[in-house]
């Protein structure tokens, strides 16, 4: 019984790391959602891909990195709490 204790215990404080480092990987699909709508609705006439989402522990922000297919801009949009508050091309 105490081996099996220790053994969730130690499993509850590995997943607590790894998404305090790493972010909840549902949080980054939605964040990947969010910044498609918003760069559609805000840049409709550009064409856009994501290529990576990463995660910001010190402010829980999800950083979205996009490229522009015809203009070779690229550039990041914060996501936090499920609102952009941020972009930086």
């Amino acid at each position: 019984m105490k081996t099996k204790l220790i053994i969730l215990l130690s499993l509850v404080i590995v997943g607590s790391l790894y998404f305090g480092i790493n972010g909840n990987p549902l949080a980054k699909a939605k964040s990947r959602e969010i910044v498609e709508d918003y760069m559609n609705e805000n840049y409709p006439d550009q064409s856009f891909t994501i290529s990576n989402v990463g995660y910001y522990p010190g402010e829980a922000v999800y950083i979205v990195h996009v490229v522009s297919k015809d203009f070779g801009i690229e550039g990041n949009i914060n996501v936090k709490k499920g609102k952009v508050v941020g972009e930086e091309f």
